[in-house]
């Protein structure tokens, strides 16, 4: 069996995998600009979590809800195109390039979540509704 995995469930997470999935989908509510249209995917993933933990299926259910986010999207953004930029028409080489924009648009994720921490701790005043910088250290990693 592939670890993280139910057997019993197909593609459904563990538990600890969906708790896991819980937190980062509630940090990424939390720290993400709250005007982004990407918090109407987020709040569609936590009102349907029970269902979403339960495999990909209904999780691409969701996405497909919510196609228009992705329609204007030609691509990587400029700075992380230069990591595909020029990839040769070898295999491994147009994998390496692709894996390199994917560590690259994690990054930027992180750095948006990083900020967006530090910036919903500088608008609450007392420890209600309060993320610390190291639980979304510790959900990052």
């Amino acid at each position: 069996p592939t670890p993280g995995v139910d057997v019993a469930g197909g593609d459904a997470l563990s538990l600890r995998r969906r708790m896991i999935f819980h937190e980062w989908i509630d940090l990424l509510h939390w720290a993400l600009p709250s005007q982004w249209e990407l918090h109407n995917l987020i709040n569609d993933v936590r009102d349907s979590m029970e269902l979403v933990v339960q495999g990909s299926h209904e999780m691409k259910t969701i996405l497909s809800r919510h196609e228009e986010l992705f329609e204007d999207q030609a691509g990587w953004s400029v700075d992380c195109a230069t990591a595909t930029h020029g990839a040769a028409l070898h295999d491994a080489a147009v994998t390496r390039n692709e894996e390199s924009a994917n560590f690259c648009g994690i990054w930027k994720l992180f750095h948006i979540v990083a900020i967006g921490v530090a910036e919903q701790n500088k608008k609450v005043l007392g420890d209600l509704h309060r993320v610390s910088p190291k639980h979304a250290a510790d959900m990052m990693r």
